[in-house]
């Protein structure tokens, strides 16, 4: 993948200074803000009103217009052949691999290798920013592995997979080869519900996967883009699919450090047209200063909970149009843009899905240690993602 503009998992930020109201000298005590939406307010001045001016110039800030490269697989004769496995379990997985902000933007790295899986099959969904003349799947000899040809400069490749089971199987691997690395292997039951990045080299490589098991909860991924813009934060919007891998939506919003010192993000989720709630969290910077985590809930009219949100960002090379004040540290990762990824899941017809590895019986309320209200919203540690399967380590 040569190309250096910053188009990845999910969108391409064109947003200016000028489109926003900021300048690089912006005083760090002015709050993020954009159009009629500010992080000081609750929920960040954002509701599921239908959709309005002051909105769409959100929009045109993140710049949705210009969506990522990922084109649809069709694999007929993999279906057919997952078609006969009979009673299954299904996993969603999305695996991005790639430039990390550290990288340099001329130096490519070959990643050409294969996906497979020692029990059931994987169909590919889409292909992320294959472009012809350095990427291609390779003719499917069976179900059971993907193999590619890929090479980065200063950006990602990736591929929406998705793994079947068959019920009556034991629980095997899920193996990924990559060029000039070690071969990763994740138990399929690591499956249910990860998210993990790692880097790979000094260079500034990394890969990342989220993946989910399709259990018949609403279950989905969000894939996006953030910029800073301000000096205490910025935009940030994405794609949402759905369990079967389809784009069902947007997340649009702002996000950045409260002058009382909270990080916060609100978003307005958008279903088919129509807004349907506010995502509303926290997040944090991991030490190693490569991106960080965070998470928080979908909520609806009269602030009743429709789902959760956990997710990792991660910072890109190039400077944002803002300049990062001296003063102000706490403002944002150092670097002006990324990327993020993140598992959404919420509630059936029969109340709340129980979140994972945290089991809870339809209708009571969720774990407590969710992020429930926006007073005291924090994010845990690390190494504690609500039973979630949070690998954010370096490898060093």
């Amino acid at each position: 993948m040569r190309t250096h503009v910053l188009i990845s998992a999910g969108l391409f930020l064109v947003s200016s200074c000028a489109e926003l109201g900021g300048t690089a000298s912006q005083s760090t005590d002015e709050p993020v803000a954009v159009a009629t939406f500010n992080l000081e307010l609750e929920n960040g001045g954002l509701d599921t009103t239908p959709e309005s001016p002051e909105f769409e110039e959100l929009e045109n800030a993140v710049g949705l217009d210009a969506l990522a490269l990922e084109e649809d697989v069709a694999e007929p004769e993999i279906d057919a052949a997952l078609a006969d496995l009979g009673p299954v379990r299904r996993f969603e997985l999305r695996l991005l691999w790639g430039h990390r902000p550290e990288g340099k933007p001329d130096t490519s790295r070959v990643w050409d290798g294969s996906v497979s899986t020692t029990v059931g099959g994987l169909r590919v969904i889409r292909a992320i920013r294959f472009e012809a003349d350095t990427d291609s799947l390779e003719a499917r000899v069976d179900a059971s592995a993907v193999a590619f040809t890929s090479t980065t400069y200063g950006h990602v490749d990736g591929l929406r997979l998705r793994l079947v089971i068959p019920e009556a199987e034991a629980d095997g691997e899920l193996v990924i080869a990559l060029a000039g690395l070690p071969e990763l292997r994740i138990p399929h039951a690591r499956l249910a519900h990860l998210v993990r990045a790692r880097k790979v080299d000094e260079l500034g490589n990394g890969l990342s996967i989220i993946a989910f098991e399709d259990t018949g909860c609403v279950r989905g991924a969000v894939a996006g883009r953030w910029e800073k813009t301000q000096a205490r934060g910025g935009v940030f919007g994405g794609a949402v699919e759905g369990r079967e891998g389809h784009k069902v939506g947007k997340l649009v919003g702002i996000w950045g450090v409260r002058k009382g010192g909270e990080r916060r993000f609100f978003g307005r989720f958008v279903r088919d047209g129509e807004p349907v709630g506010i995502a509303r969290g926290t997040w944090t910077k991991l030490p190693h200063g490569d991106g960080g985590l965070f998470r928080g809930q979908v909520i609806g009219g009269g602030g009743a909970v429709l789902g959760h949100l956990v997710g990792h960002f991660r910072t890109a090379t190039e400077p944002g149009p803002v300049a990062m004040e001296d003063d102000a540290a706490e403002a944002t990762p150092e670097d002006a843009q990324g990327s993020f990824q993140a598992i959404f899941f919420g509630s059936d017809d029969s109340g709340l899905c129980a979140p994972p590895g945290a089991p809870s019986p339809s209708g009571e309320p969720p774990s407590p240690d969710l992020c429930t209200a926006d007073a005291s919203c924090v994010v845990p540690p690390v190494a504690d993602c609500n039973g979630l399967d949070c690998d954010l380590s370096t490898m060093e």
